[in-house]
């Protein structure tokens, strides 16, 4: 939880809240369990509010009996009844305007635990407060349920470890080679030397020309290298990202296997 800090010294720091058993347990405050946080008193207020105010000034007129006054005093001309020479509706002008306000929150409190401990916090938001204020007056966890929670944490971390062990395996099943720049040149070159091979032989048989037929050697190299550079880079990302995912879900499936391995062993 952002937003807590403590004294040290004189000098505010970050708070260390975290779990008891890493994920699952009660929550730890500086090492003191908040499930015993008996009292939460703000002891100083210093947050402070700015406010920012925007607007534009609108004008509306009222047009009621506009056309009958007018009669009176001017001329109605044209098919929408222009008025020339005559009074006109009466006209208000206001202002519409949009308010933010912004509150930088900063709270002293004072927190109070049942063995009669004390610790003085320093808020900076909201969400902490009430999150503190949460824990207050709740029941201890009993023995019996933290060691619960202590299993939990113990399966937690088997099992992150088998997952991260599983996907570091696959990571390196499916690493490409360091010279795979140097096998893709081989290739693409061996490709495009039998495309432009065969397209110099039938050219040679019809023009029965050896310069011609040269040229067209190079001509063809020239454009199968190209095409065929941008096929490889379209189709070589889709084959290793479905590699990847293929390598993944073998890796989750013997994963989810040892794990229950593993639960029939402790049994």
């Amino acid at each position: 939880m952002d937003g807590i800090f403590v004294f040290q010294n004189g000098n505010r720091v970050p708070a260390k809240v975290e779990r008891m058993f890493k994920t699952h347990g009660v929550f730890l405050l500086n090492g003191v369990r908040l499930d015993t946080l008996s009292k939460l008193q703000i002891l100083v207020d210093s947050s402070t509010s700015t406010r920012f105010e925007s607007g534009q000034s609108i004008t509306t007129s009222d047009t009621d009996s506009a056309v009958g006054r007018a009669i009176v005093g001017g001329i109605i001309l044209g098919g929408a009844g222009a008025v020339i020479g005559g009074t006109t509706g009466k006209k208000t002008s206001a202002i519409d305007s949009v308010i933010t306000e912004v509150r930088n929150t900063q709270l002293t409190a004072g927190l109070t635990f049942n063995d009669g401990s004390t610790m003085n916090v320093f808020l900076t938001s909201l969400e902490a407060y009430h999150w503190l204020l949460d824990m207050v007056g709740k029941p201890p966890m009993t023995d019996e349920e933290l060691e619960a929670e202590r299993k939990l944490a113990i399966k937690t971390e088997e099992e992150t470890v088998i997952e991260r062990r599983r996907w570091a395996q696959v990571d390196s099943e499916i690493e490409e080679p360091e010279n795979k720049d140097f096998t893709r040149a081989i290739i693409i070159l061996n490709i495009c030397f039998i495309v432009a091979m065969v397209t110099a032989f039938i050219t040679k048989a019809m023009e029965n020309n050896l310069f011609v037929s040269g040229l067209y050697f190079i001509f063809a190299f020239f454009i199968c290298f190209v095409l065929t550079v941008k096929i490889w880079d379209i189709i070589n990302p889709y084959m290793s990202y479905k590699k990847k995912m293929e390598a993944y879900e073998k890796a989750r499936q013997a994963a989810y296997a040892e794990l229950v391995m593993n639960e029939s062993l402790k049994k």
